[in-house]
């Protein structure tokens, strides 16, 4: 499963640089690869308040969008 796991992973921030490349955001929001895993779904409450808080930390830290 963590080999599965990793190339989804893989993948998936592949796609993403591909498309800021060609839609640059006004801004990025970051949040820990760590935080969570793609088979921990059950953890979607506690991973969106941990986006909140990375987001309020983007606009504090003087970026608009």
């Amino acid at each position: 499963m963590e080999m599965l796991n990793q190339c989804f992973e893989t993948m998936q921030s592949t796609m993403a640089k591909y498309k800021m490349a060609g839609y640059e955001p006004d801004v990025e929001i970051k949040v820990d690869r760590n935080e969570c895993s793609f088979f921990e779904l059950y953890r979607a409450k506690e991973m969106i308040e941990v986006g909140r808080k990375a987001a309020l930390s983007a606009l504090q830290a003087g970026h608009k969008i």
